[in-house]
């Protein structure tokens, strides 16, 4: 919108009745009453919009098609950078049916076929089985938007005059958004050769981190996954041996009073499952015994087994909540094995010295 010493620039318009009501910001100048302005459209801009908003036609109907007849439009909104549509449906769509409805849109959009608009009564519109919004109020003469032979739709929006001017379609995004309502998110023409272009160069930086081409990353991939996961079996067969080697050694350890052994240690270098490894292989040894133990690598973690024969006197749960509220932490579990966390690391060694004293009290 211009004018002399005037400018704005449009952001929306709307309109009301008869009444057009645009949304601008002001960017020279001020506006005054009874004074006419020009008004210029950028074409571009214009063409992505149109482009999106006949890509939404075909989408809703290759929606009705891939997901069933029940999908009815439940909102939408188009800008010349995307489109977003939602509708009614009561699960995620898999990745299947989001690429046979791209296939769908994409086909259609090859076919290169005509747009026709034209204006007819509300009953002239309905003999066409042209799809309108469940709730929305129509005048007595609408507006049918037709893709021959695969949409007929009420709409008041800018549209391109033929379907192939679309170039290329796109879905960025699937989700729900509300209880039997999902949404999609796509990109058109331009818009989805920079999405598609953007995603090759990702991939692209991946395979070179690997050492790899686009061409074969999916099998370097694989490979690495083989090989991780004999690593973790690995690992884990080491994890077991340290553990049965450490439980050894706490076994000599151990300390005693009226016939119950128990053990309690601190760590720097265990996480919560090495703890109960060592826990269990020193249970399976000792048929009455306490033990109690402490890590504090990468956060503060607990760990209390309890021979099921001394339940009855001391419960593992009751030594970790103790442990959990010395040290800021919370916890619980089973009377025989309990785990705790805390949160004061200069807490945790005097923590433990008073559980000490409290499983001696308590045996």
């Amino acid at each position: 919108m211009y004018a002399d010493n005037f400018r704005a620039k449009v952001l929306d318009v709307q309109k009301q009745k008869d009444i057009f009501i645009h949304t601008v910001i002001l960017e020279e100048g001020t506006l005054e009453e009874n004074k006419e302005y020009n008004l210029s459209v950028n074409k571009i801009r214009k063409m992505d919009i149109a482009k999106n908003h006949a890509a939404t036609h075909l989408l809703h109907k290759a929606l009705k098609e891939v997901v069933g007849a029940h999908v009815q439009q439940a909102g939408s909104l188009v800008d010349d950078e995307k489109l977003r549509f939602d509708f009614s449906h009561y699960e995620g769509l898999t990745e299947e049916q989001i690429l046979k409805i791209e296939e769908i849109v994409n086909e259609k959009i090859r076919e290169n076929i005509e747009i026709s608009v034209q204006y007819c009564s509300m009953d002239e519109a309905k003999k066409l089985g042209a799809t309108m919004l469940f709730g929305d109020k129509y005048g007595d003469v609408v507006r049918v938007v037709t893709v021959k032979d695969f949409s007929i739709e009420l709409c008041g929006g800018t549209h391109i005059d033929n379907i192939g001017k679309i170039g290329l379609f796109k879905i960025i995004s699937e989700g729900g958004i509300a209880a039997g309502v999902r949404r999609i998110e796509a990109k058109t023409g331009y818009g989805a050769f920079l999405f598609e272009r953007e995603e090759a160069e990702k991939i692209n930086n991946i395979a070179k981190k690997l050492k790899a081409n686009s061409l074969n990353l999916v099998e370097k991939v694989d490979k690495i996954i083989e090989t991780s996961k004999e690593q973790e079996k690995e690992i884990e067969s080491l994890k077991q041996k340290i553990a049965s080697y450490e439980s050894a050694s706490m076994l000599q350890n151990m300390e005693e009073i009226n016939g119950v052994k128990f053990l309690i240690a601190e760590f720097k270098d265990k996480q919560a499952g090495d703890l109960r490894e060592i826990i269990d292989k020193i249970k399976d040894k000792e048929e009455s015994c306490v033990v109690v133990l402490a890590s504090t690598f990468e956060k503060i973690s607990f760990a209390v087994g309890v021979s099921k024969s001394l339940t009855s006197k001391i419960k593992a749960g009751d030594i970790v909540k103790k442990l959990a509220e010395l040290t800021g932490g919370k916890g619980g579990g089973r009377p025989d094995f309990a785990q705790a966390g805390g949160k004061d690391l200069e807490k945790v060694t005097p923590a433990m010295k008073e559980i000490k004293e409290f499983i001696e009290a308590s045996l």
